[in-house]
């Protein structure tokens, strides 16, 4: 029997747009069971298993978290369920939140996402996912090589039920998987001496998950200092804590065009070069020779970040 995930974004006692609809969809997928997670602090299970009855939702768990989590809270939430649970698949409704969310779980489970679907099928143990491109005018096909398959995917692509399925669904209420010293806290991090928010500083350094430690980050906003600079991060890197989504360069965060730009440990991926398009210079640092980041790099340094970060605070 092949698992799946479903994110069961539940707001004042209704499902969000499209939850339901994914739920019956993937009924008709054989061999498939579907498990779900409803993030909440006020939820009351026994209503909740009620209303999944007749859905296909085989085991729902309800994770009290706060009212007023971020995004990047949720996320950390819903990617340590999803690992505990191991599906092949996690699929999210493209609502406003949905959107926002899966980028953030994605990152922190190092798979692919193909987002805003029109179609889902699962073919051969795989999650097949169709999706529109270049303004529309393109359908693609996608398969994951990387588990689990990521989708969200739009709300009204698929009928809800109509004929009632005769397993029930079991609803557990577990405890709050991260603790939440690890998730509270969350700010923007701008250089000391910058008046304006980090994506418009005219120099920036970007931190990747190659120089995301405690060092690195020490030594990245000492050189920010002293260049009168912005620190910003990748998408994976923007989830730990002083960051957030304001700090975030990239499709999903935001889109930069400094003078100057210094990436640290950044391999160079699609979705973050997207966001430095009319960068200025750019310097890229990273220990790998064959980093995409070094095909738009003005300046190469293959070497250890922290090594070169080092070497700067000294000589700038």
């Amino acid at each position: 029997m092949t698992t799946g995930w479903l994110f069961g974004e539940y707001h004042n006692g209704h499902f969000a747009p499209g939850v339901l609809e994914l739920a019956a969809h993937t009924q008709k997928w054989a061999g498939v069971t579907l498990n779900m997670a409803v993030l909440g602090a006020t939820e009351d299970h026994s209503t909740l298993q009620r209303q999944l009855q007749g859905t296909g939702i085989a085991h729902a768990t309800l994770i009290p978290i706060p009212d007023n989590a971020t995004v990047a809270q949720q996320a950390a939430v819903l990617a340590a369920h999803i690992r505990e649970v191991n599906p092949v698949f996690a699929l999210f409704s493209a609502t406003p939140l949905g959107r926002s969310v899966a980028p953030y779980v994605q990152g922190l489970l190092h798979t692919g996402l193909s987002a805003d679907c029109t179609d889902l099928e699962f073919r051969n143990g795989q999650l097949v996912q169709t999706k529109p491109a270049y303004g529309d005018n393109v359908v693609c096909t996608i398969t994951t090589t990387t588990s689990p398959a990521m989708a969200s995917i739009r709300p009204g692509v698929f009928p809800a039920a109509t004929t009632p399925v005769p397993t029930p669904t079991t609803v557990t209420v577990t405890p709050f998987p991260v603790p939440l010293s690890q998730l509270t806290g969350e700010t923007t991090a701008t250089a000391p001496t910058s008046p304006h928010q980090p994506k418009d500083a005219s120099r920036i350094i970007a931190l990747g998950r190659g120089a995301a430690t405690p060092e690195g980050i020490r030594l990245a906003k000492q050189l920010a200092h002293q260049l009168n600079a912005a620190v910003m991060t990748t998408r994976p890197v923007s989830l730990l804590p002083g960051f957030g989504v304001q700090a975030q360069i990239g499709l999903t965060g935001q889109t930069v065009h400094p003078r100057l730009l210094i990436t640290l440990g950044v391999s160079g991926s699609s979705q973050f070069l997207a966001g430095v398009k009319n960068t200025g210079t750019i310097v890229a640092v990273n220990t790998d020779p064959h980093a995409p980041i070094f095909d738009y790099a003005d300046y190469r340094y293959v070497g250890d970040a922290v090594t070169f970060m080092q070497a700067a605070c000294k000589a700038w």
